[in-house]
């Protein structure tokens, strides 16, 4: 009898869900909780981390003309993705 196909469990991509924290310095939508950051003091101390691996692709992405601020929380607060490793 043939093997019965599963179909591959989705799993959340970490990138985008750090866009709303990179950009305002808030977790707004609970984005960050499937990964185990409840509040934003745990973001917080996580945030130069994941800035260091995902905020050039954050920047690449970003449209500065649709955005209310000039520049992200995360460029403000840990400067250039590149330097802050």
């Amino acid at each position: 009898m043939p093997v019965k196909r599963r179909a591959a469990k989705r799993r959340a991509d970490a990138a985008p869900a750090w866009s709303v924290l990179f950009e305002t310095g808030h977790d707004f939508f609970g984005d960050l909780r499937p990964f185990g950051i409840h509040d934003d003091a745990a973001a917080h101390a996580q945030a130069r981390e994941a800035w260091a691996q995902f905020g050039d692709a954050f920047l690449r992405g970003r449209d500065p003309l649709q955005q209310n601020r000039a520049q992200p929380w995360a460029l403000e607060q840990f400067g250039e993705p590149s330097t802050c490793r």
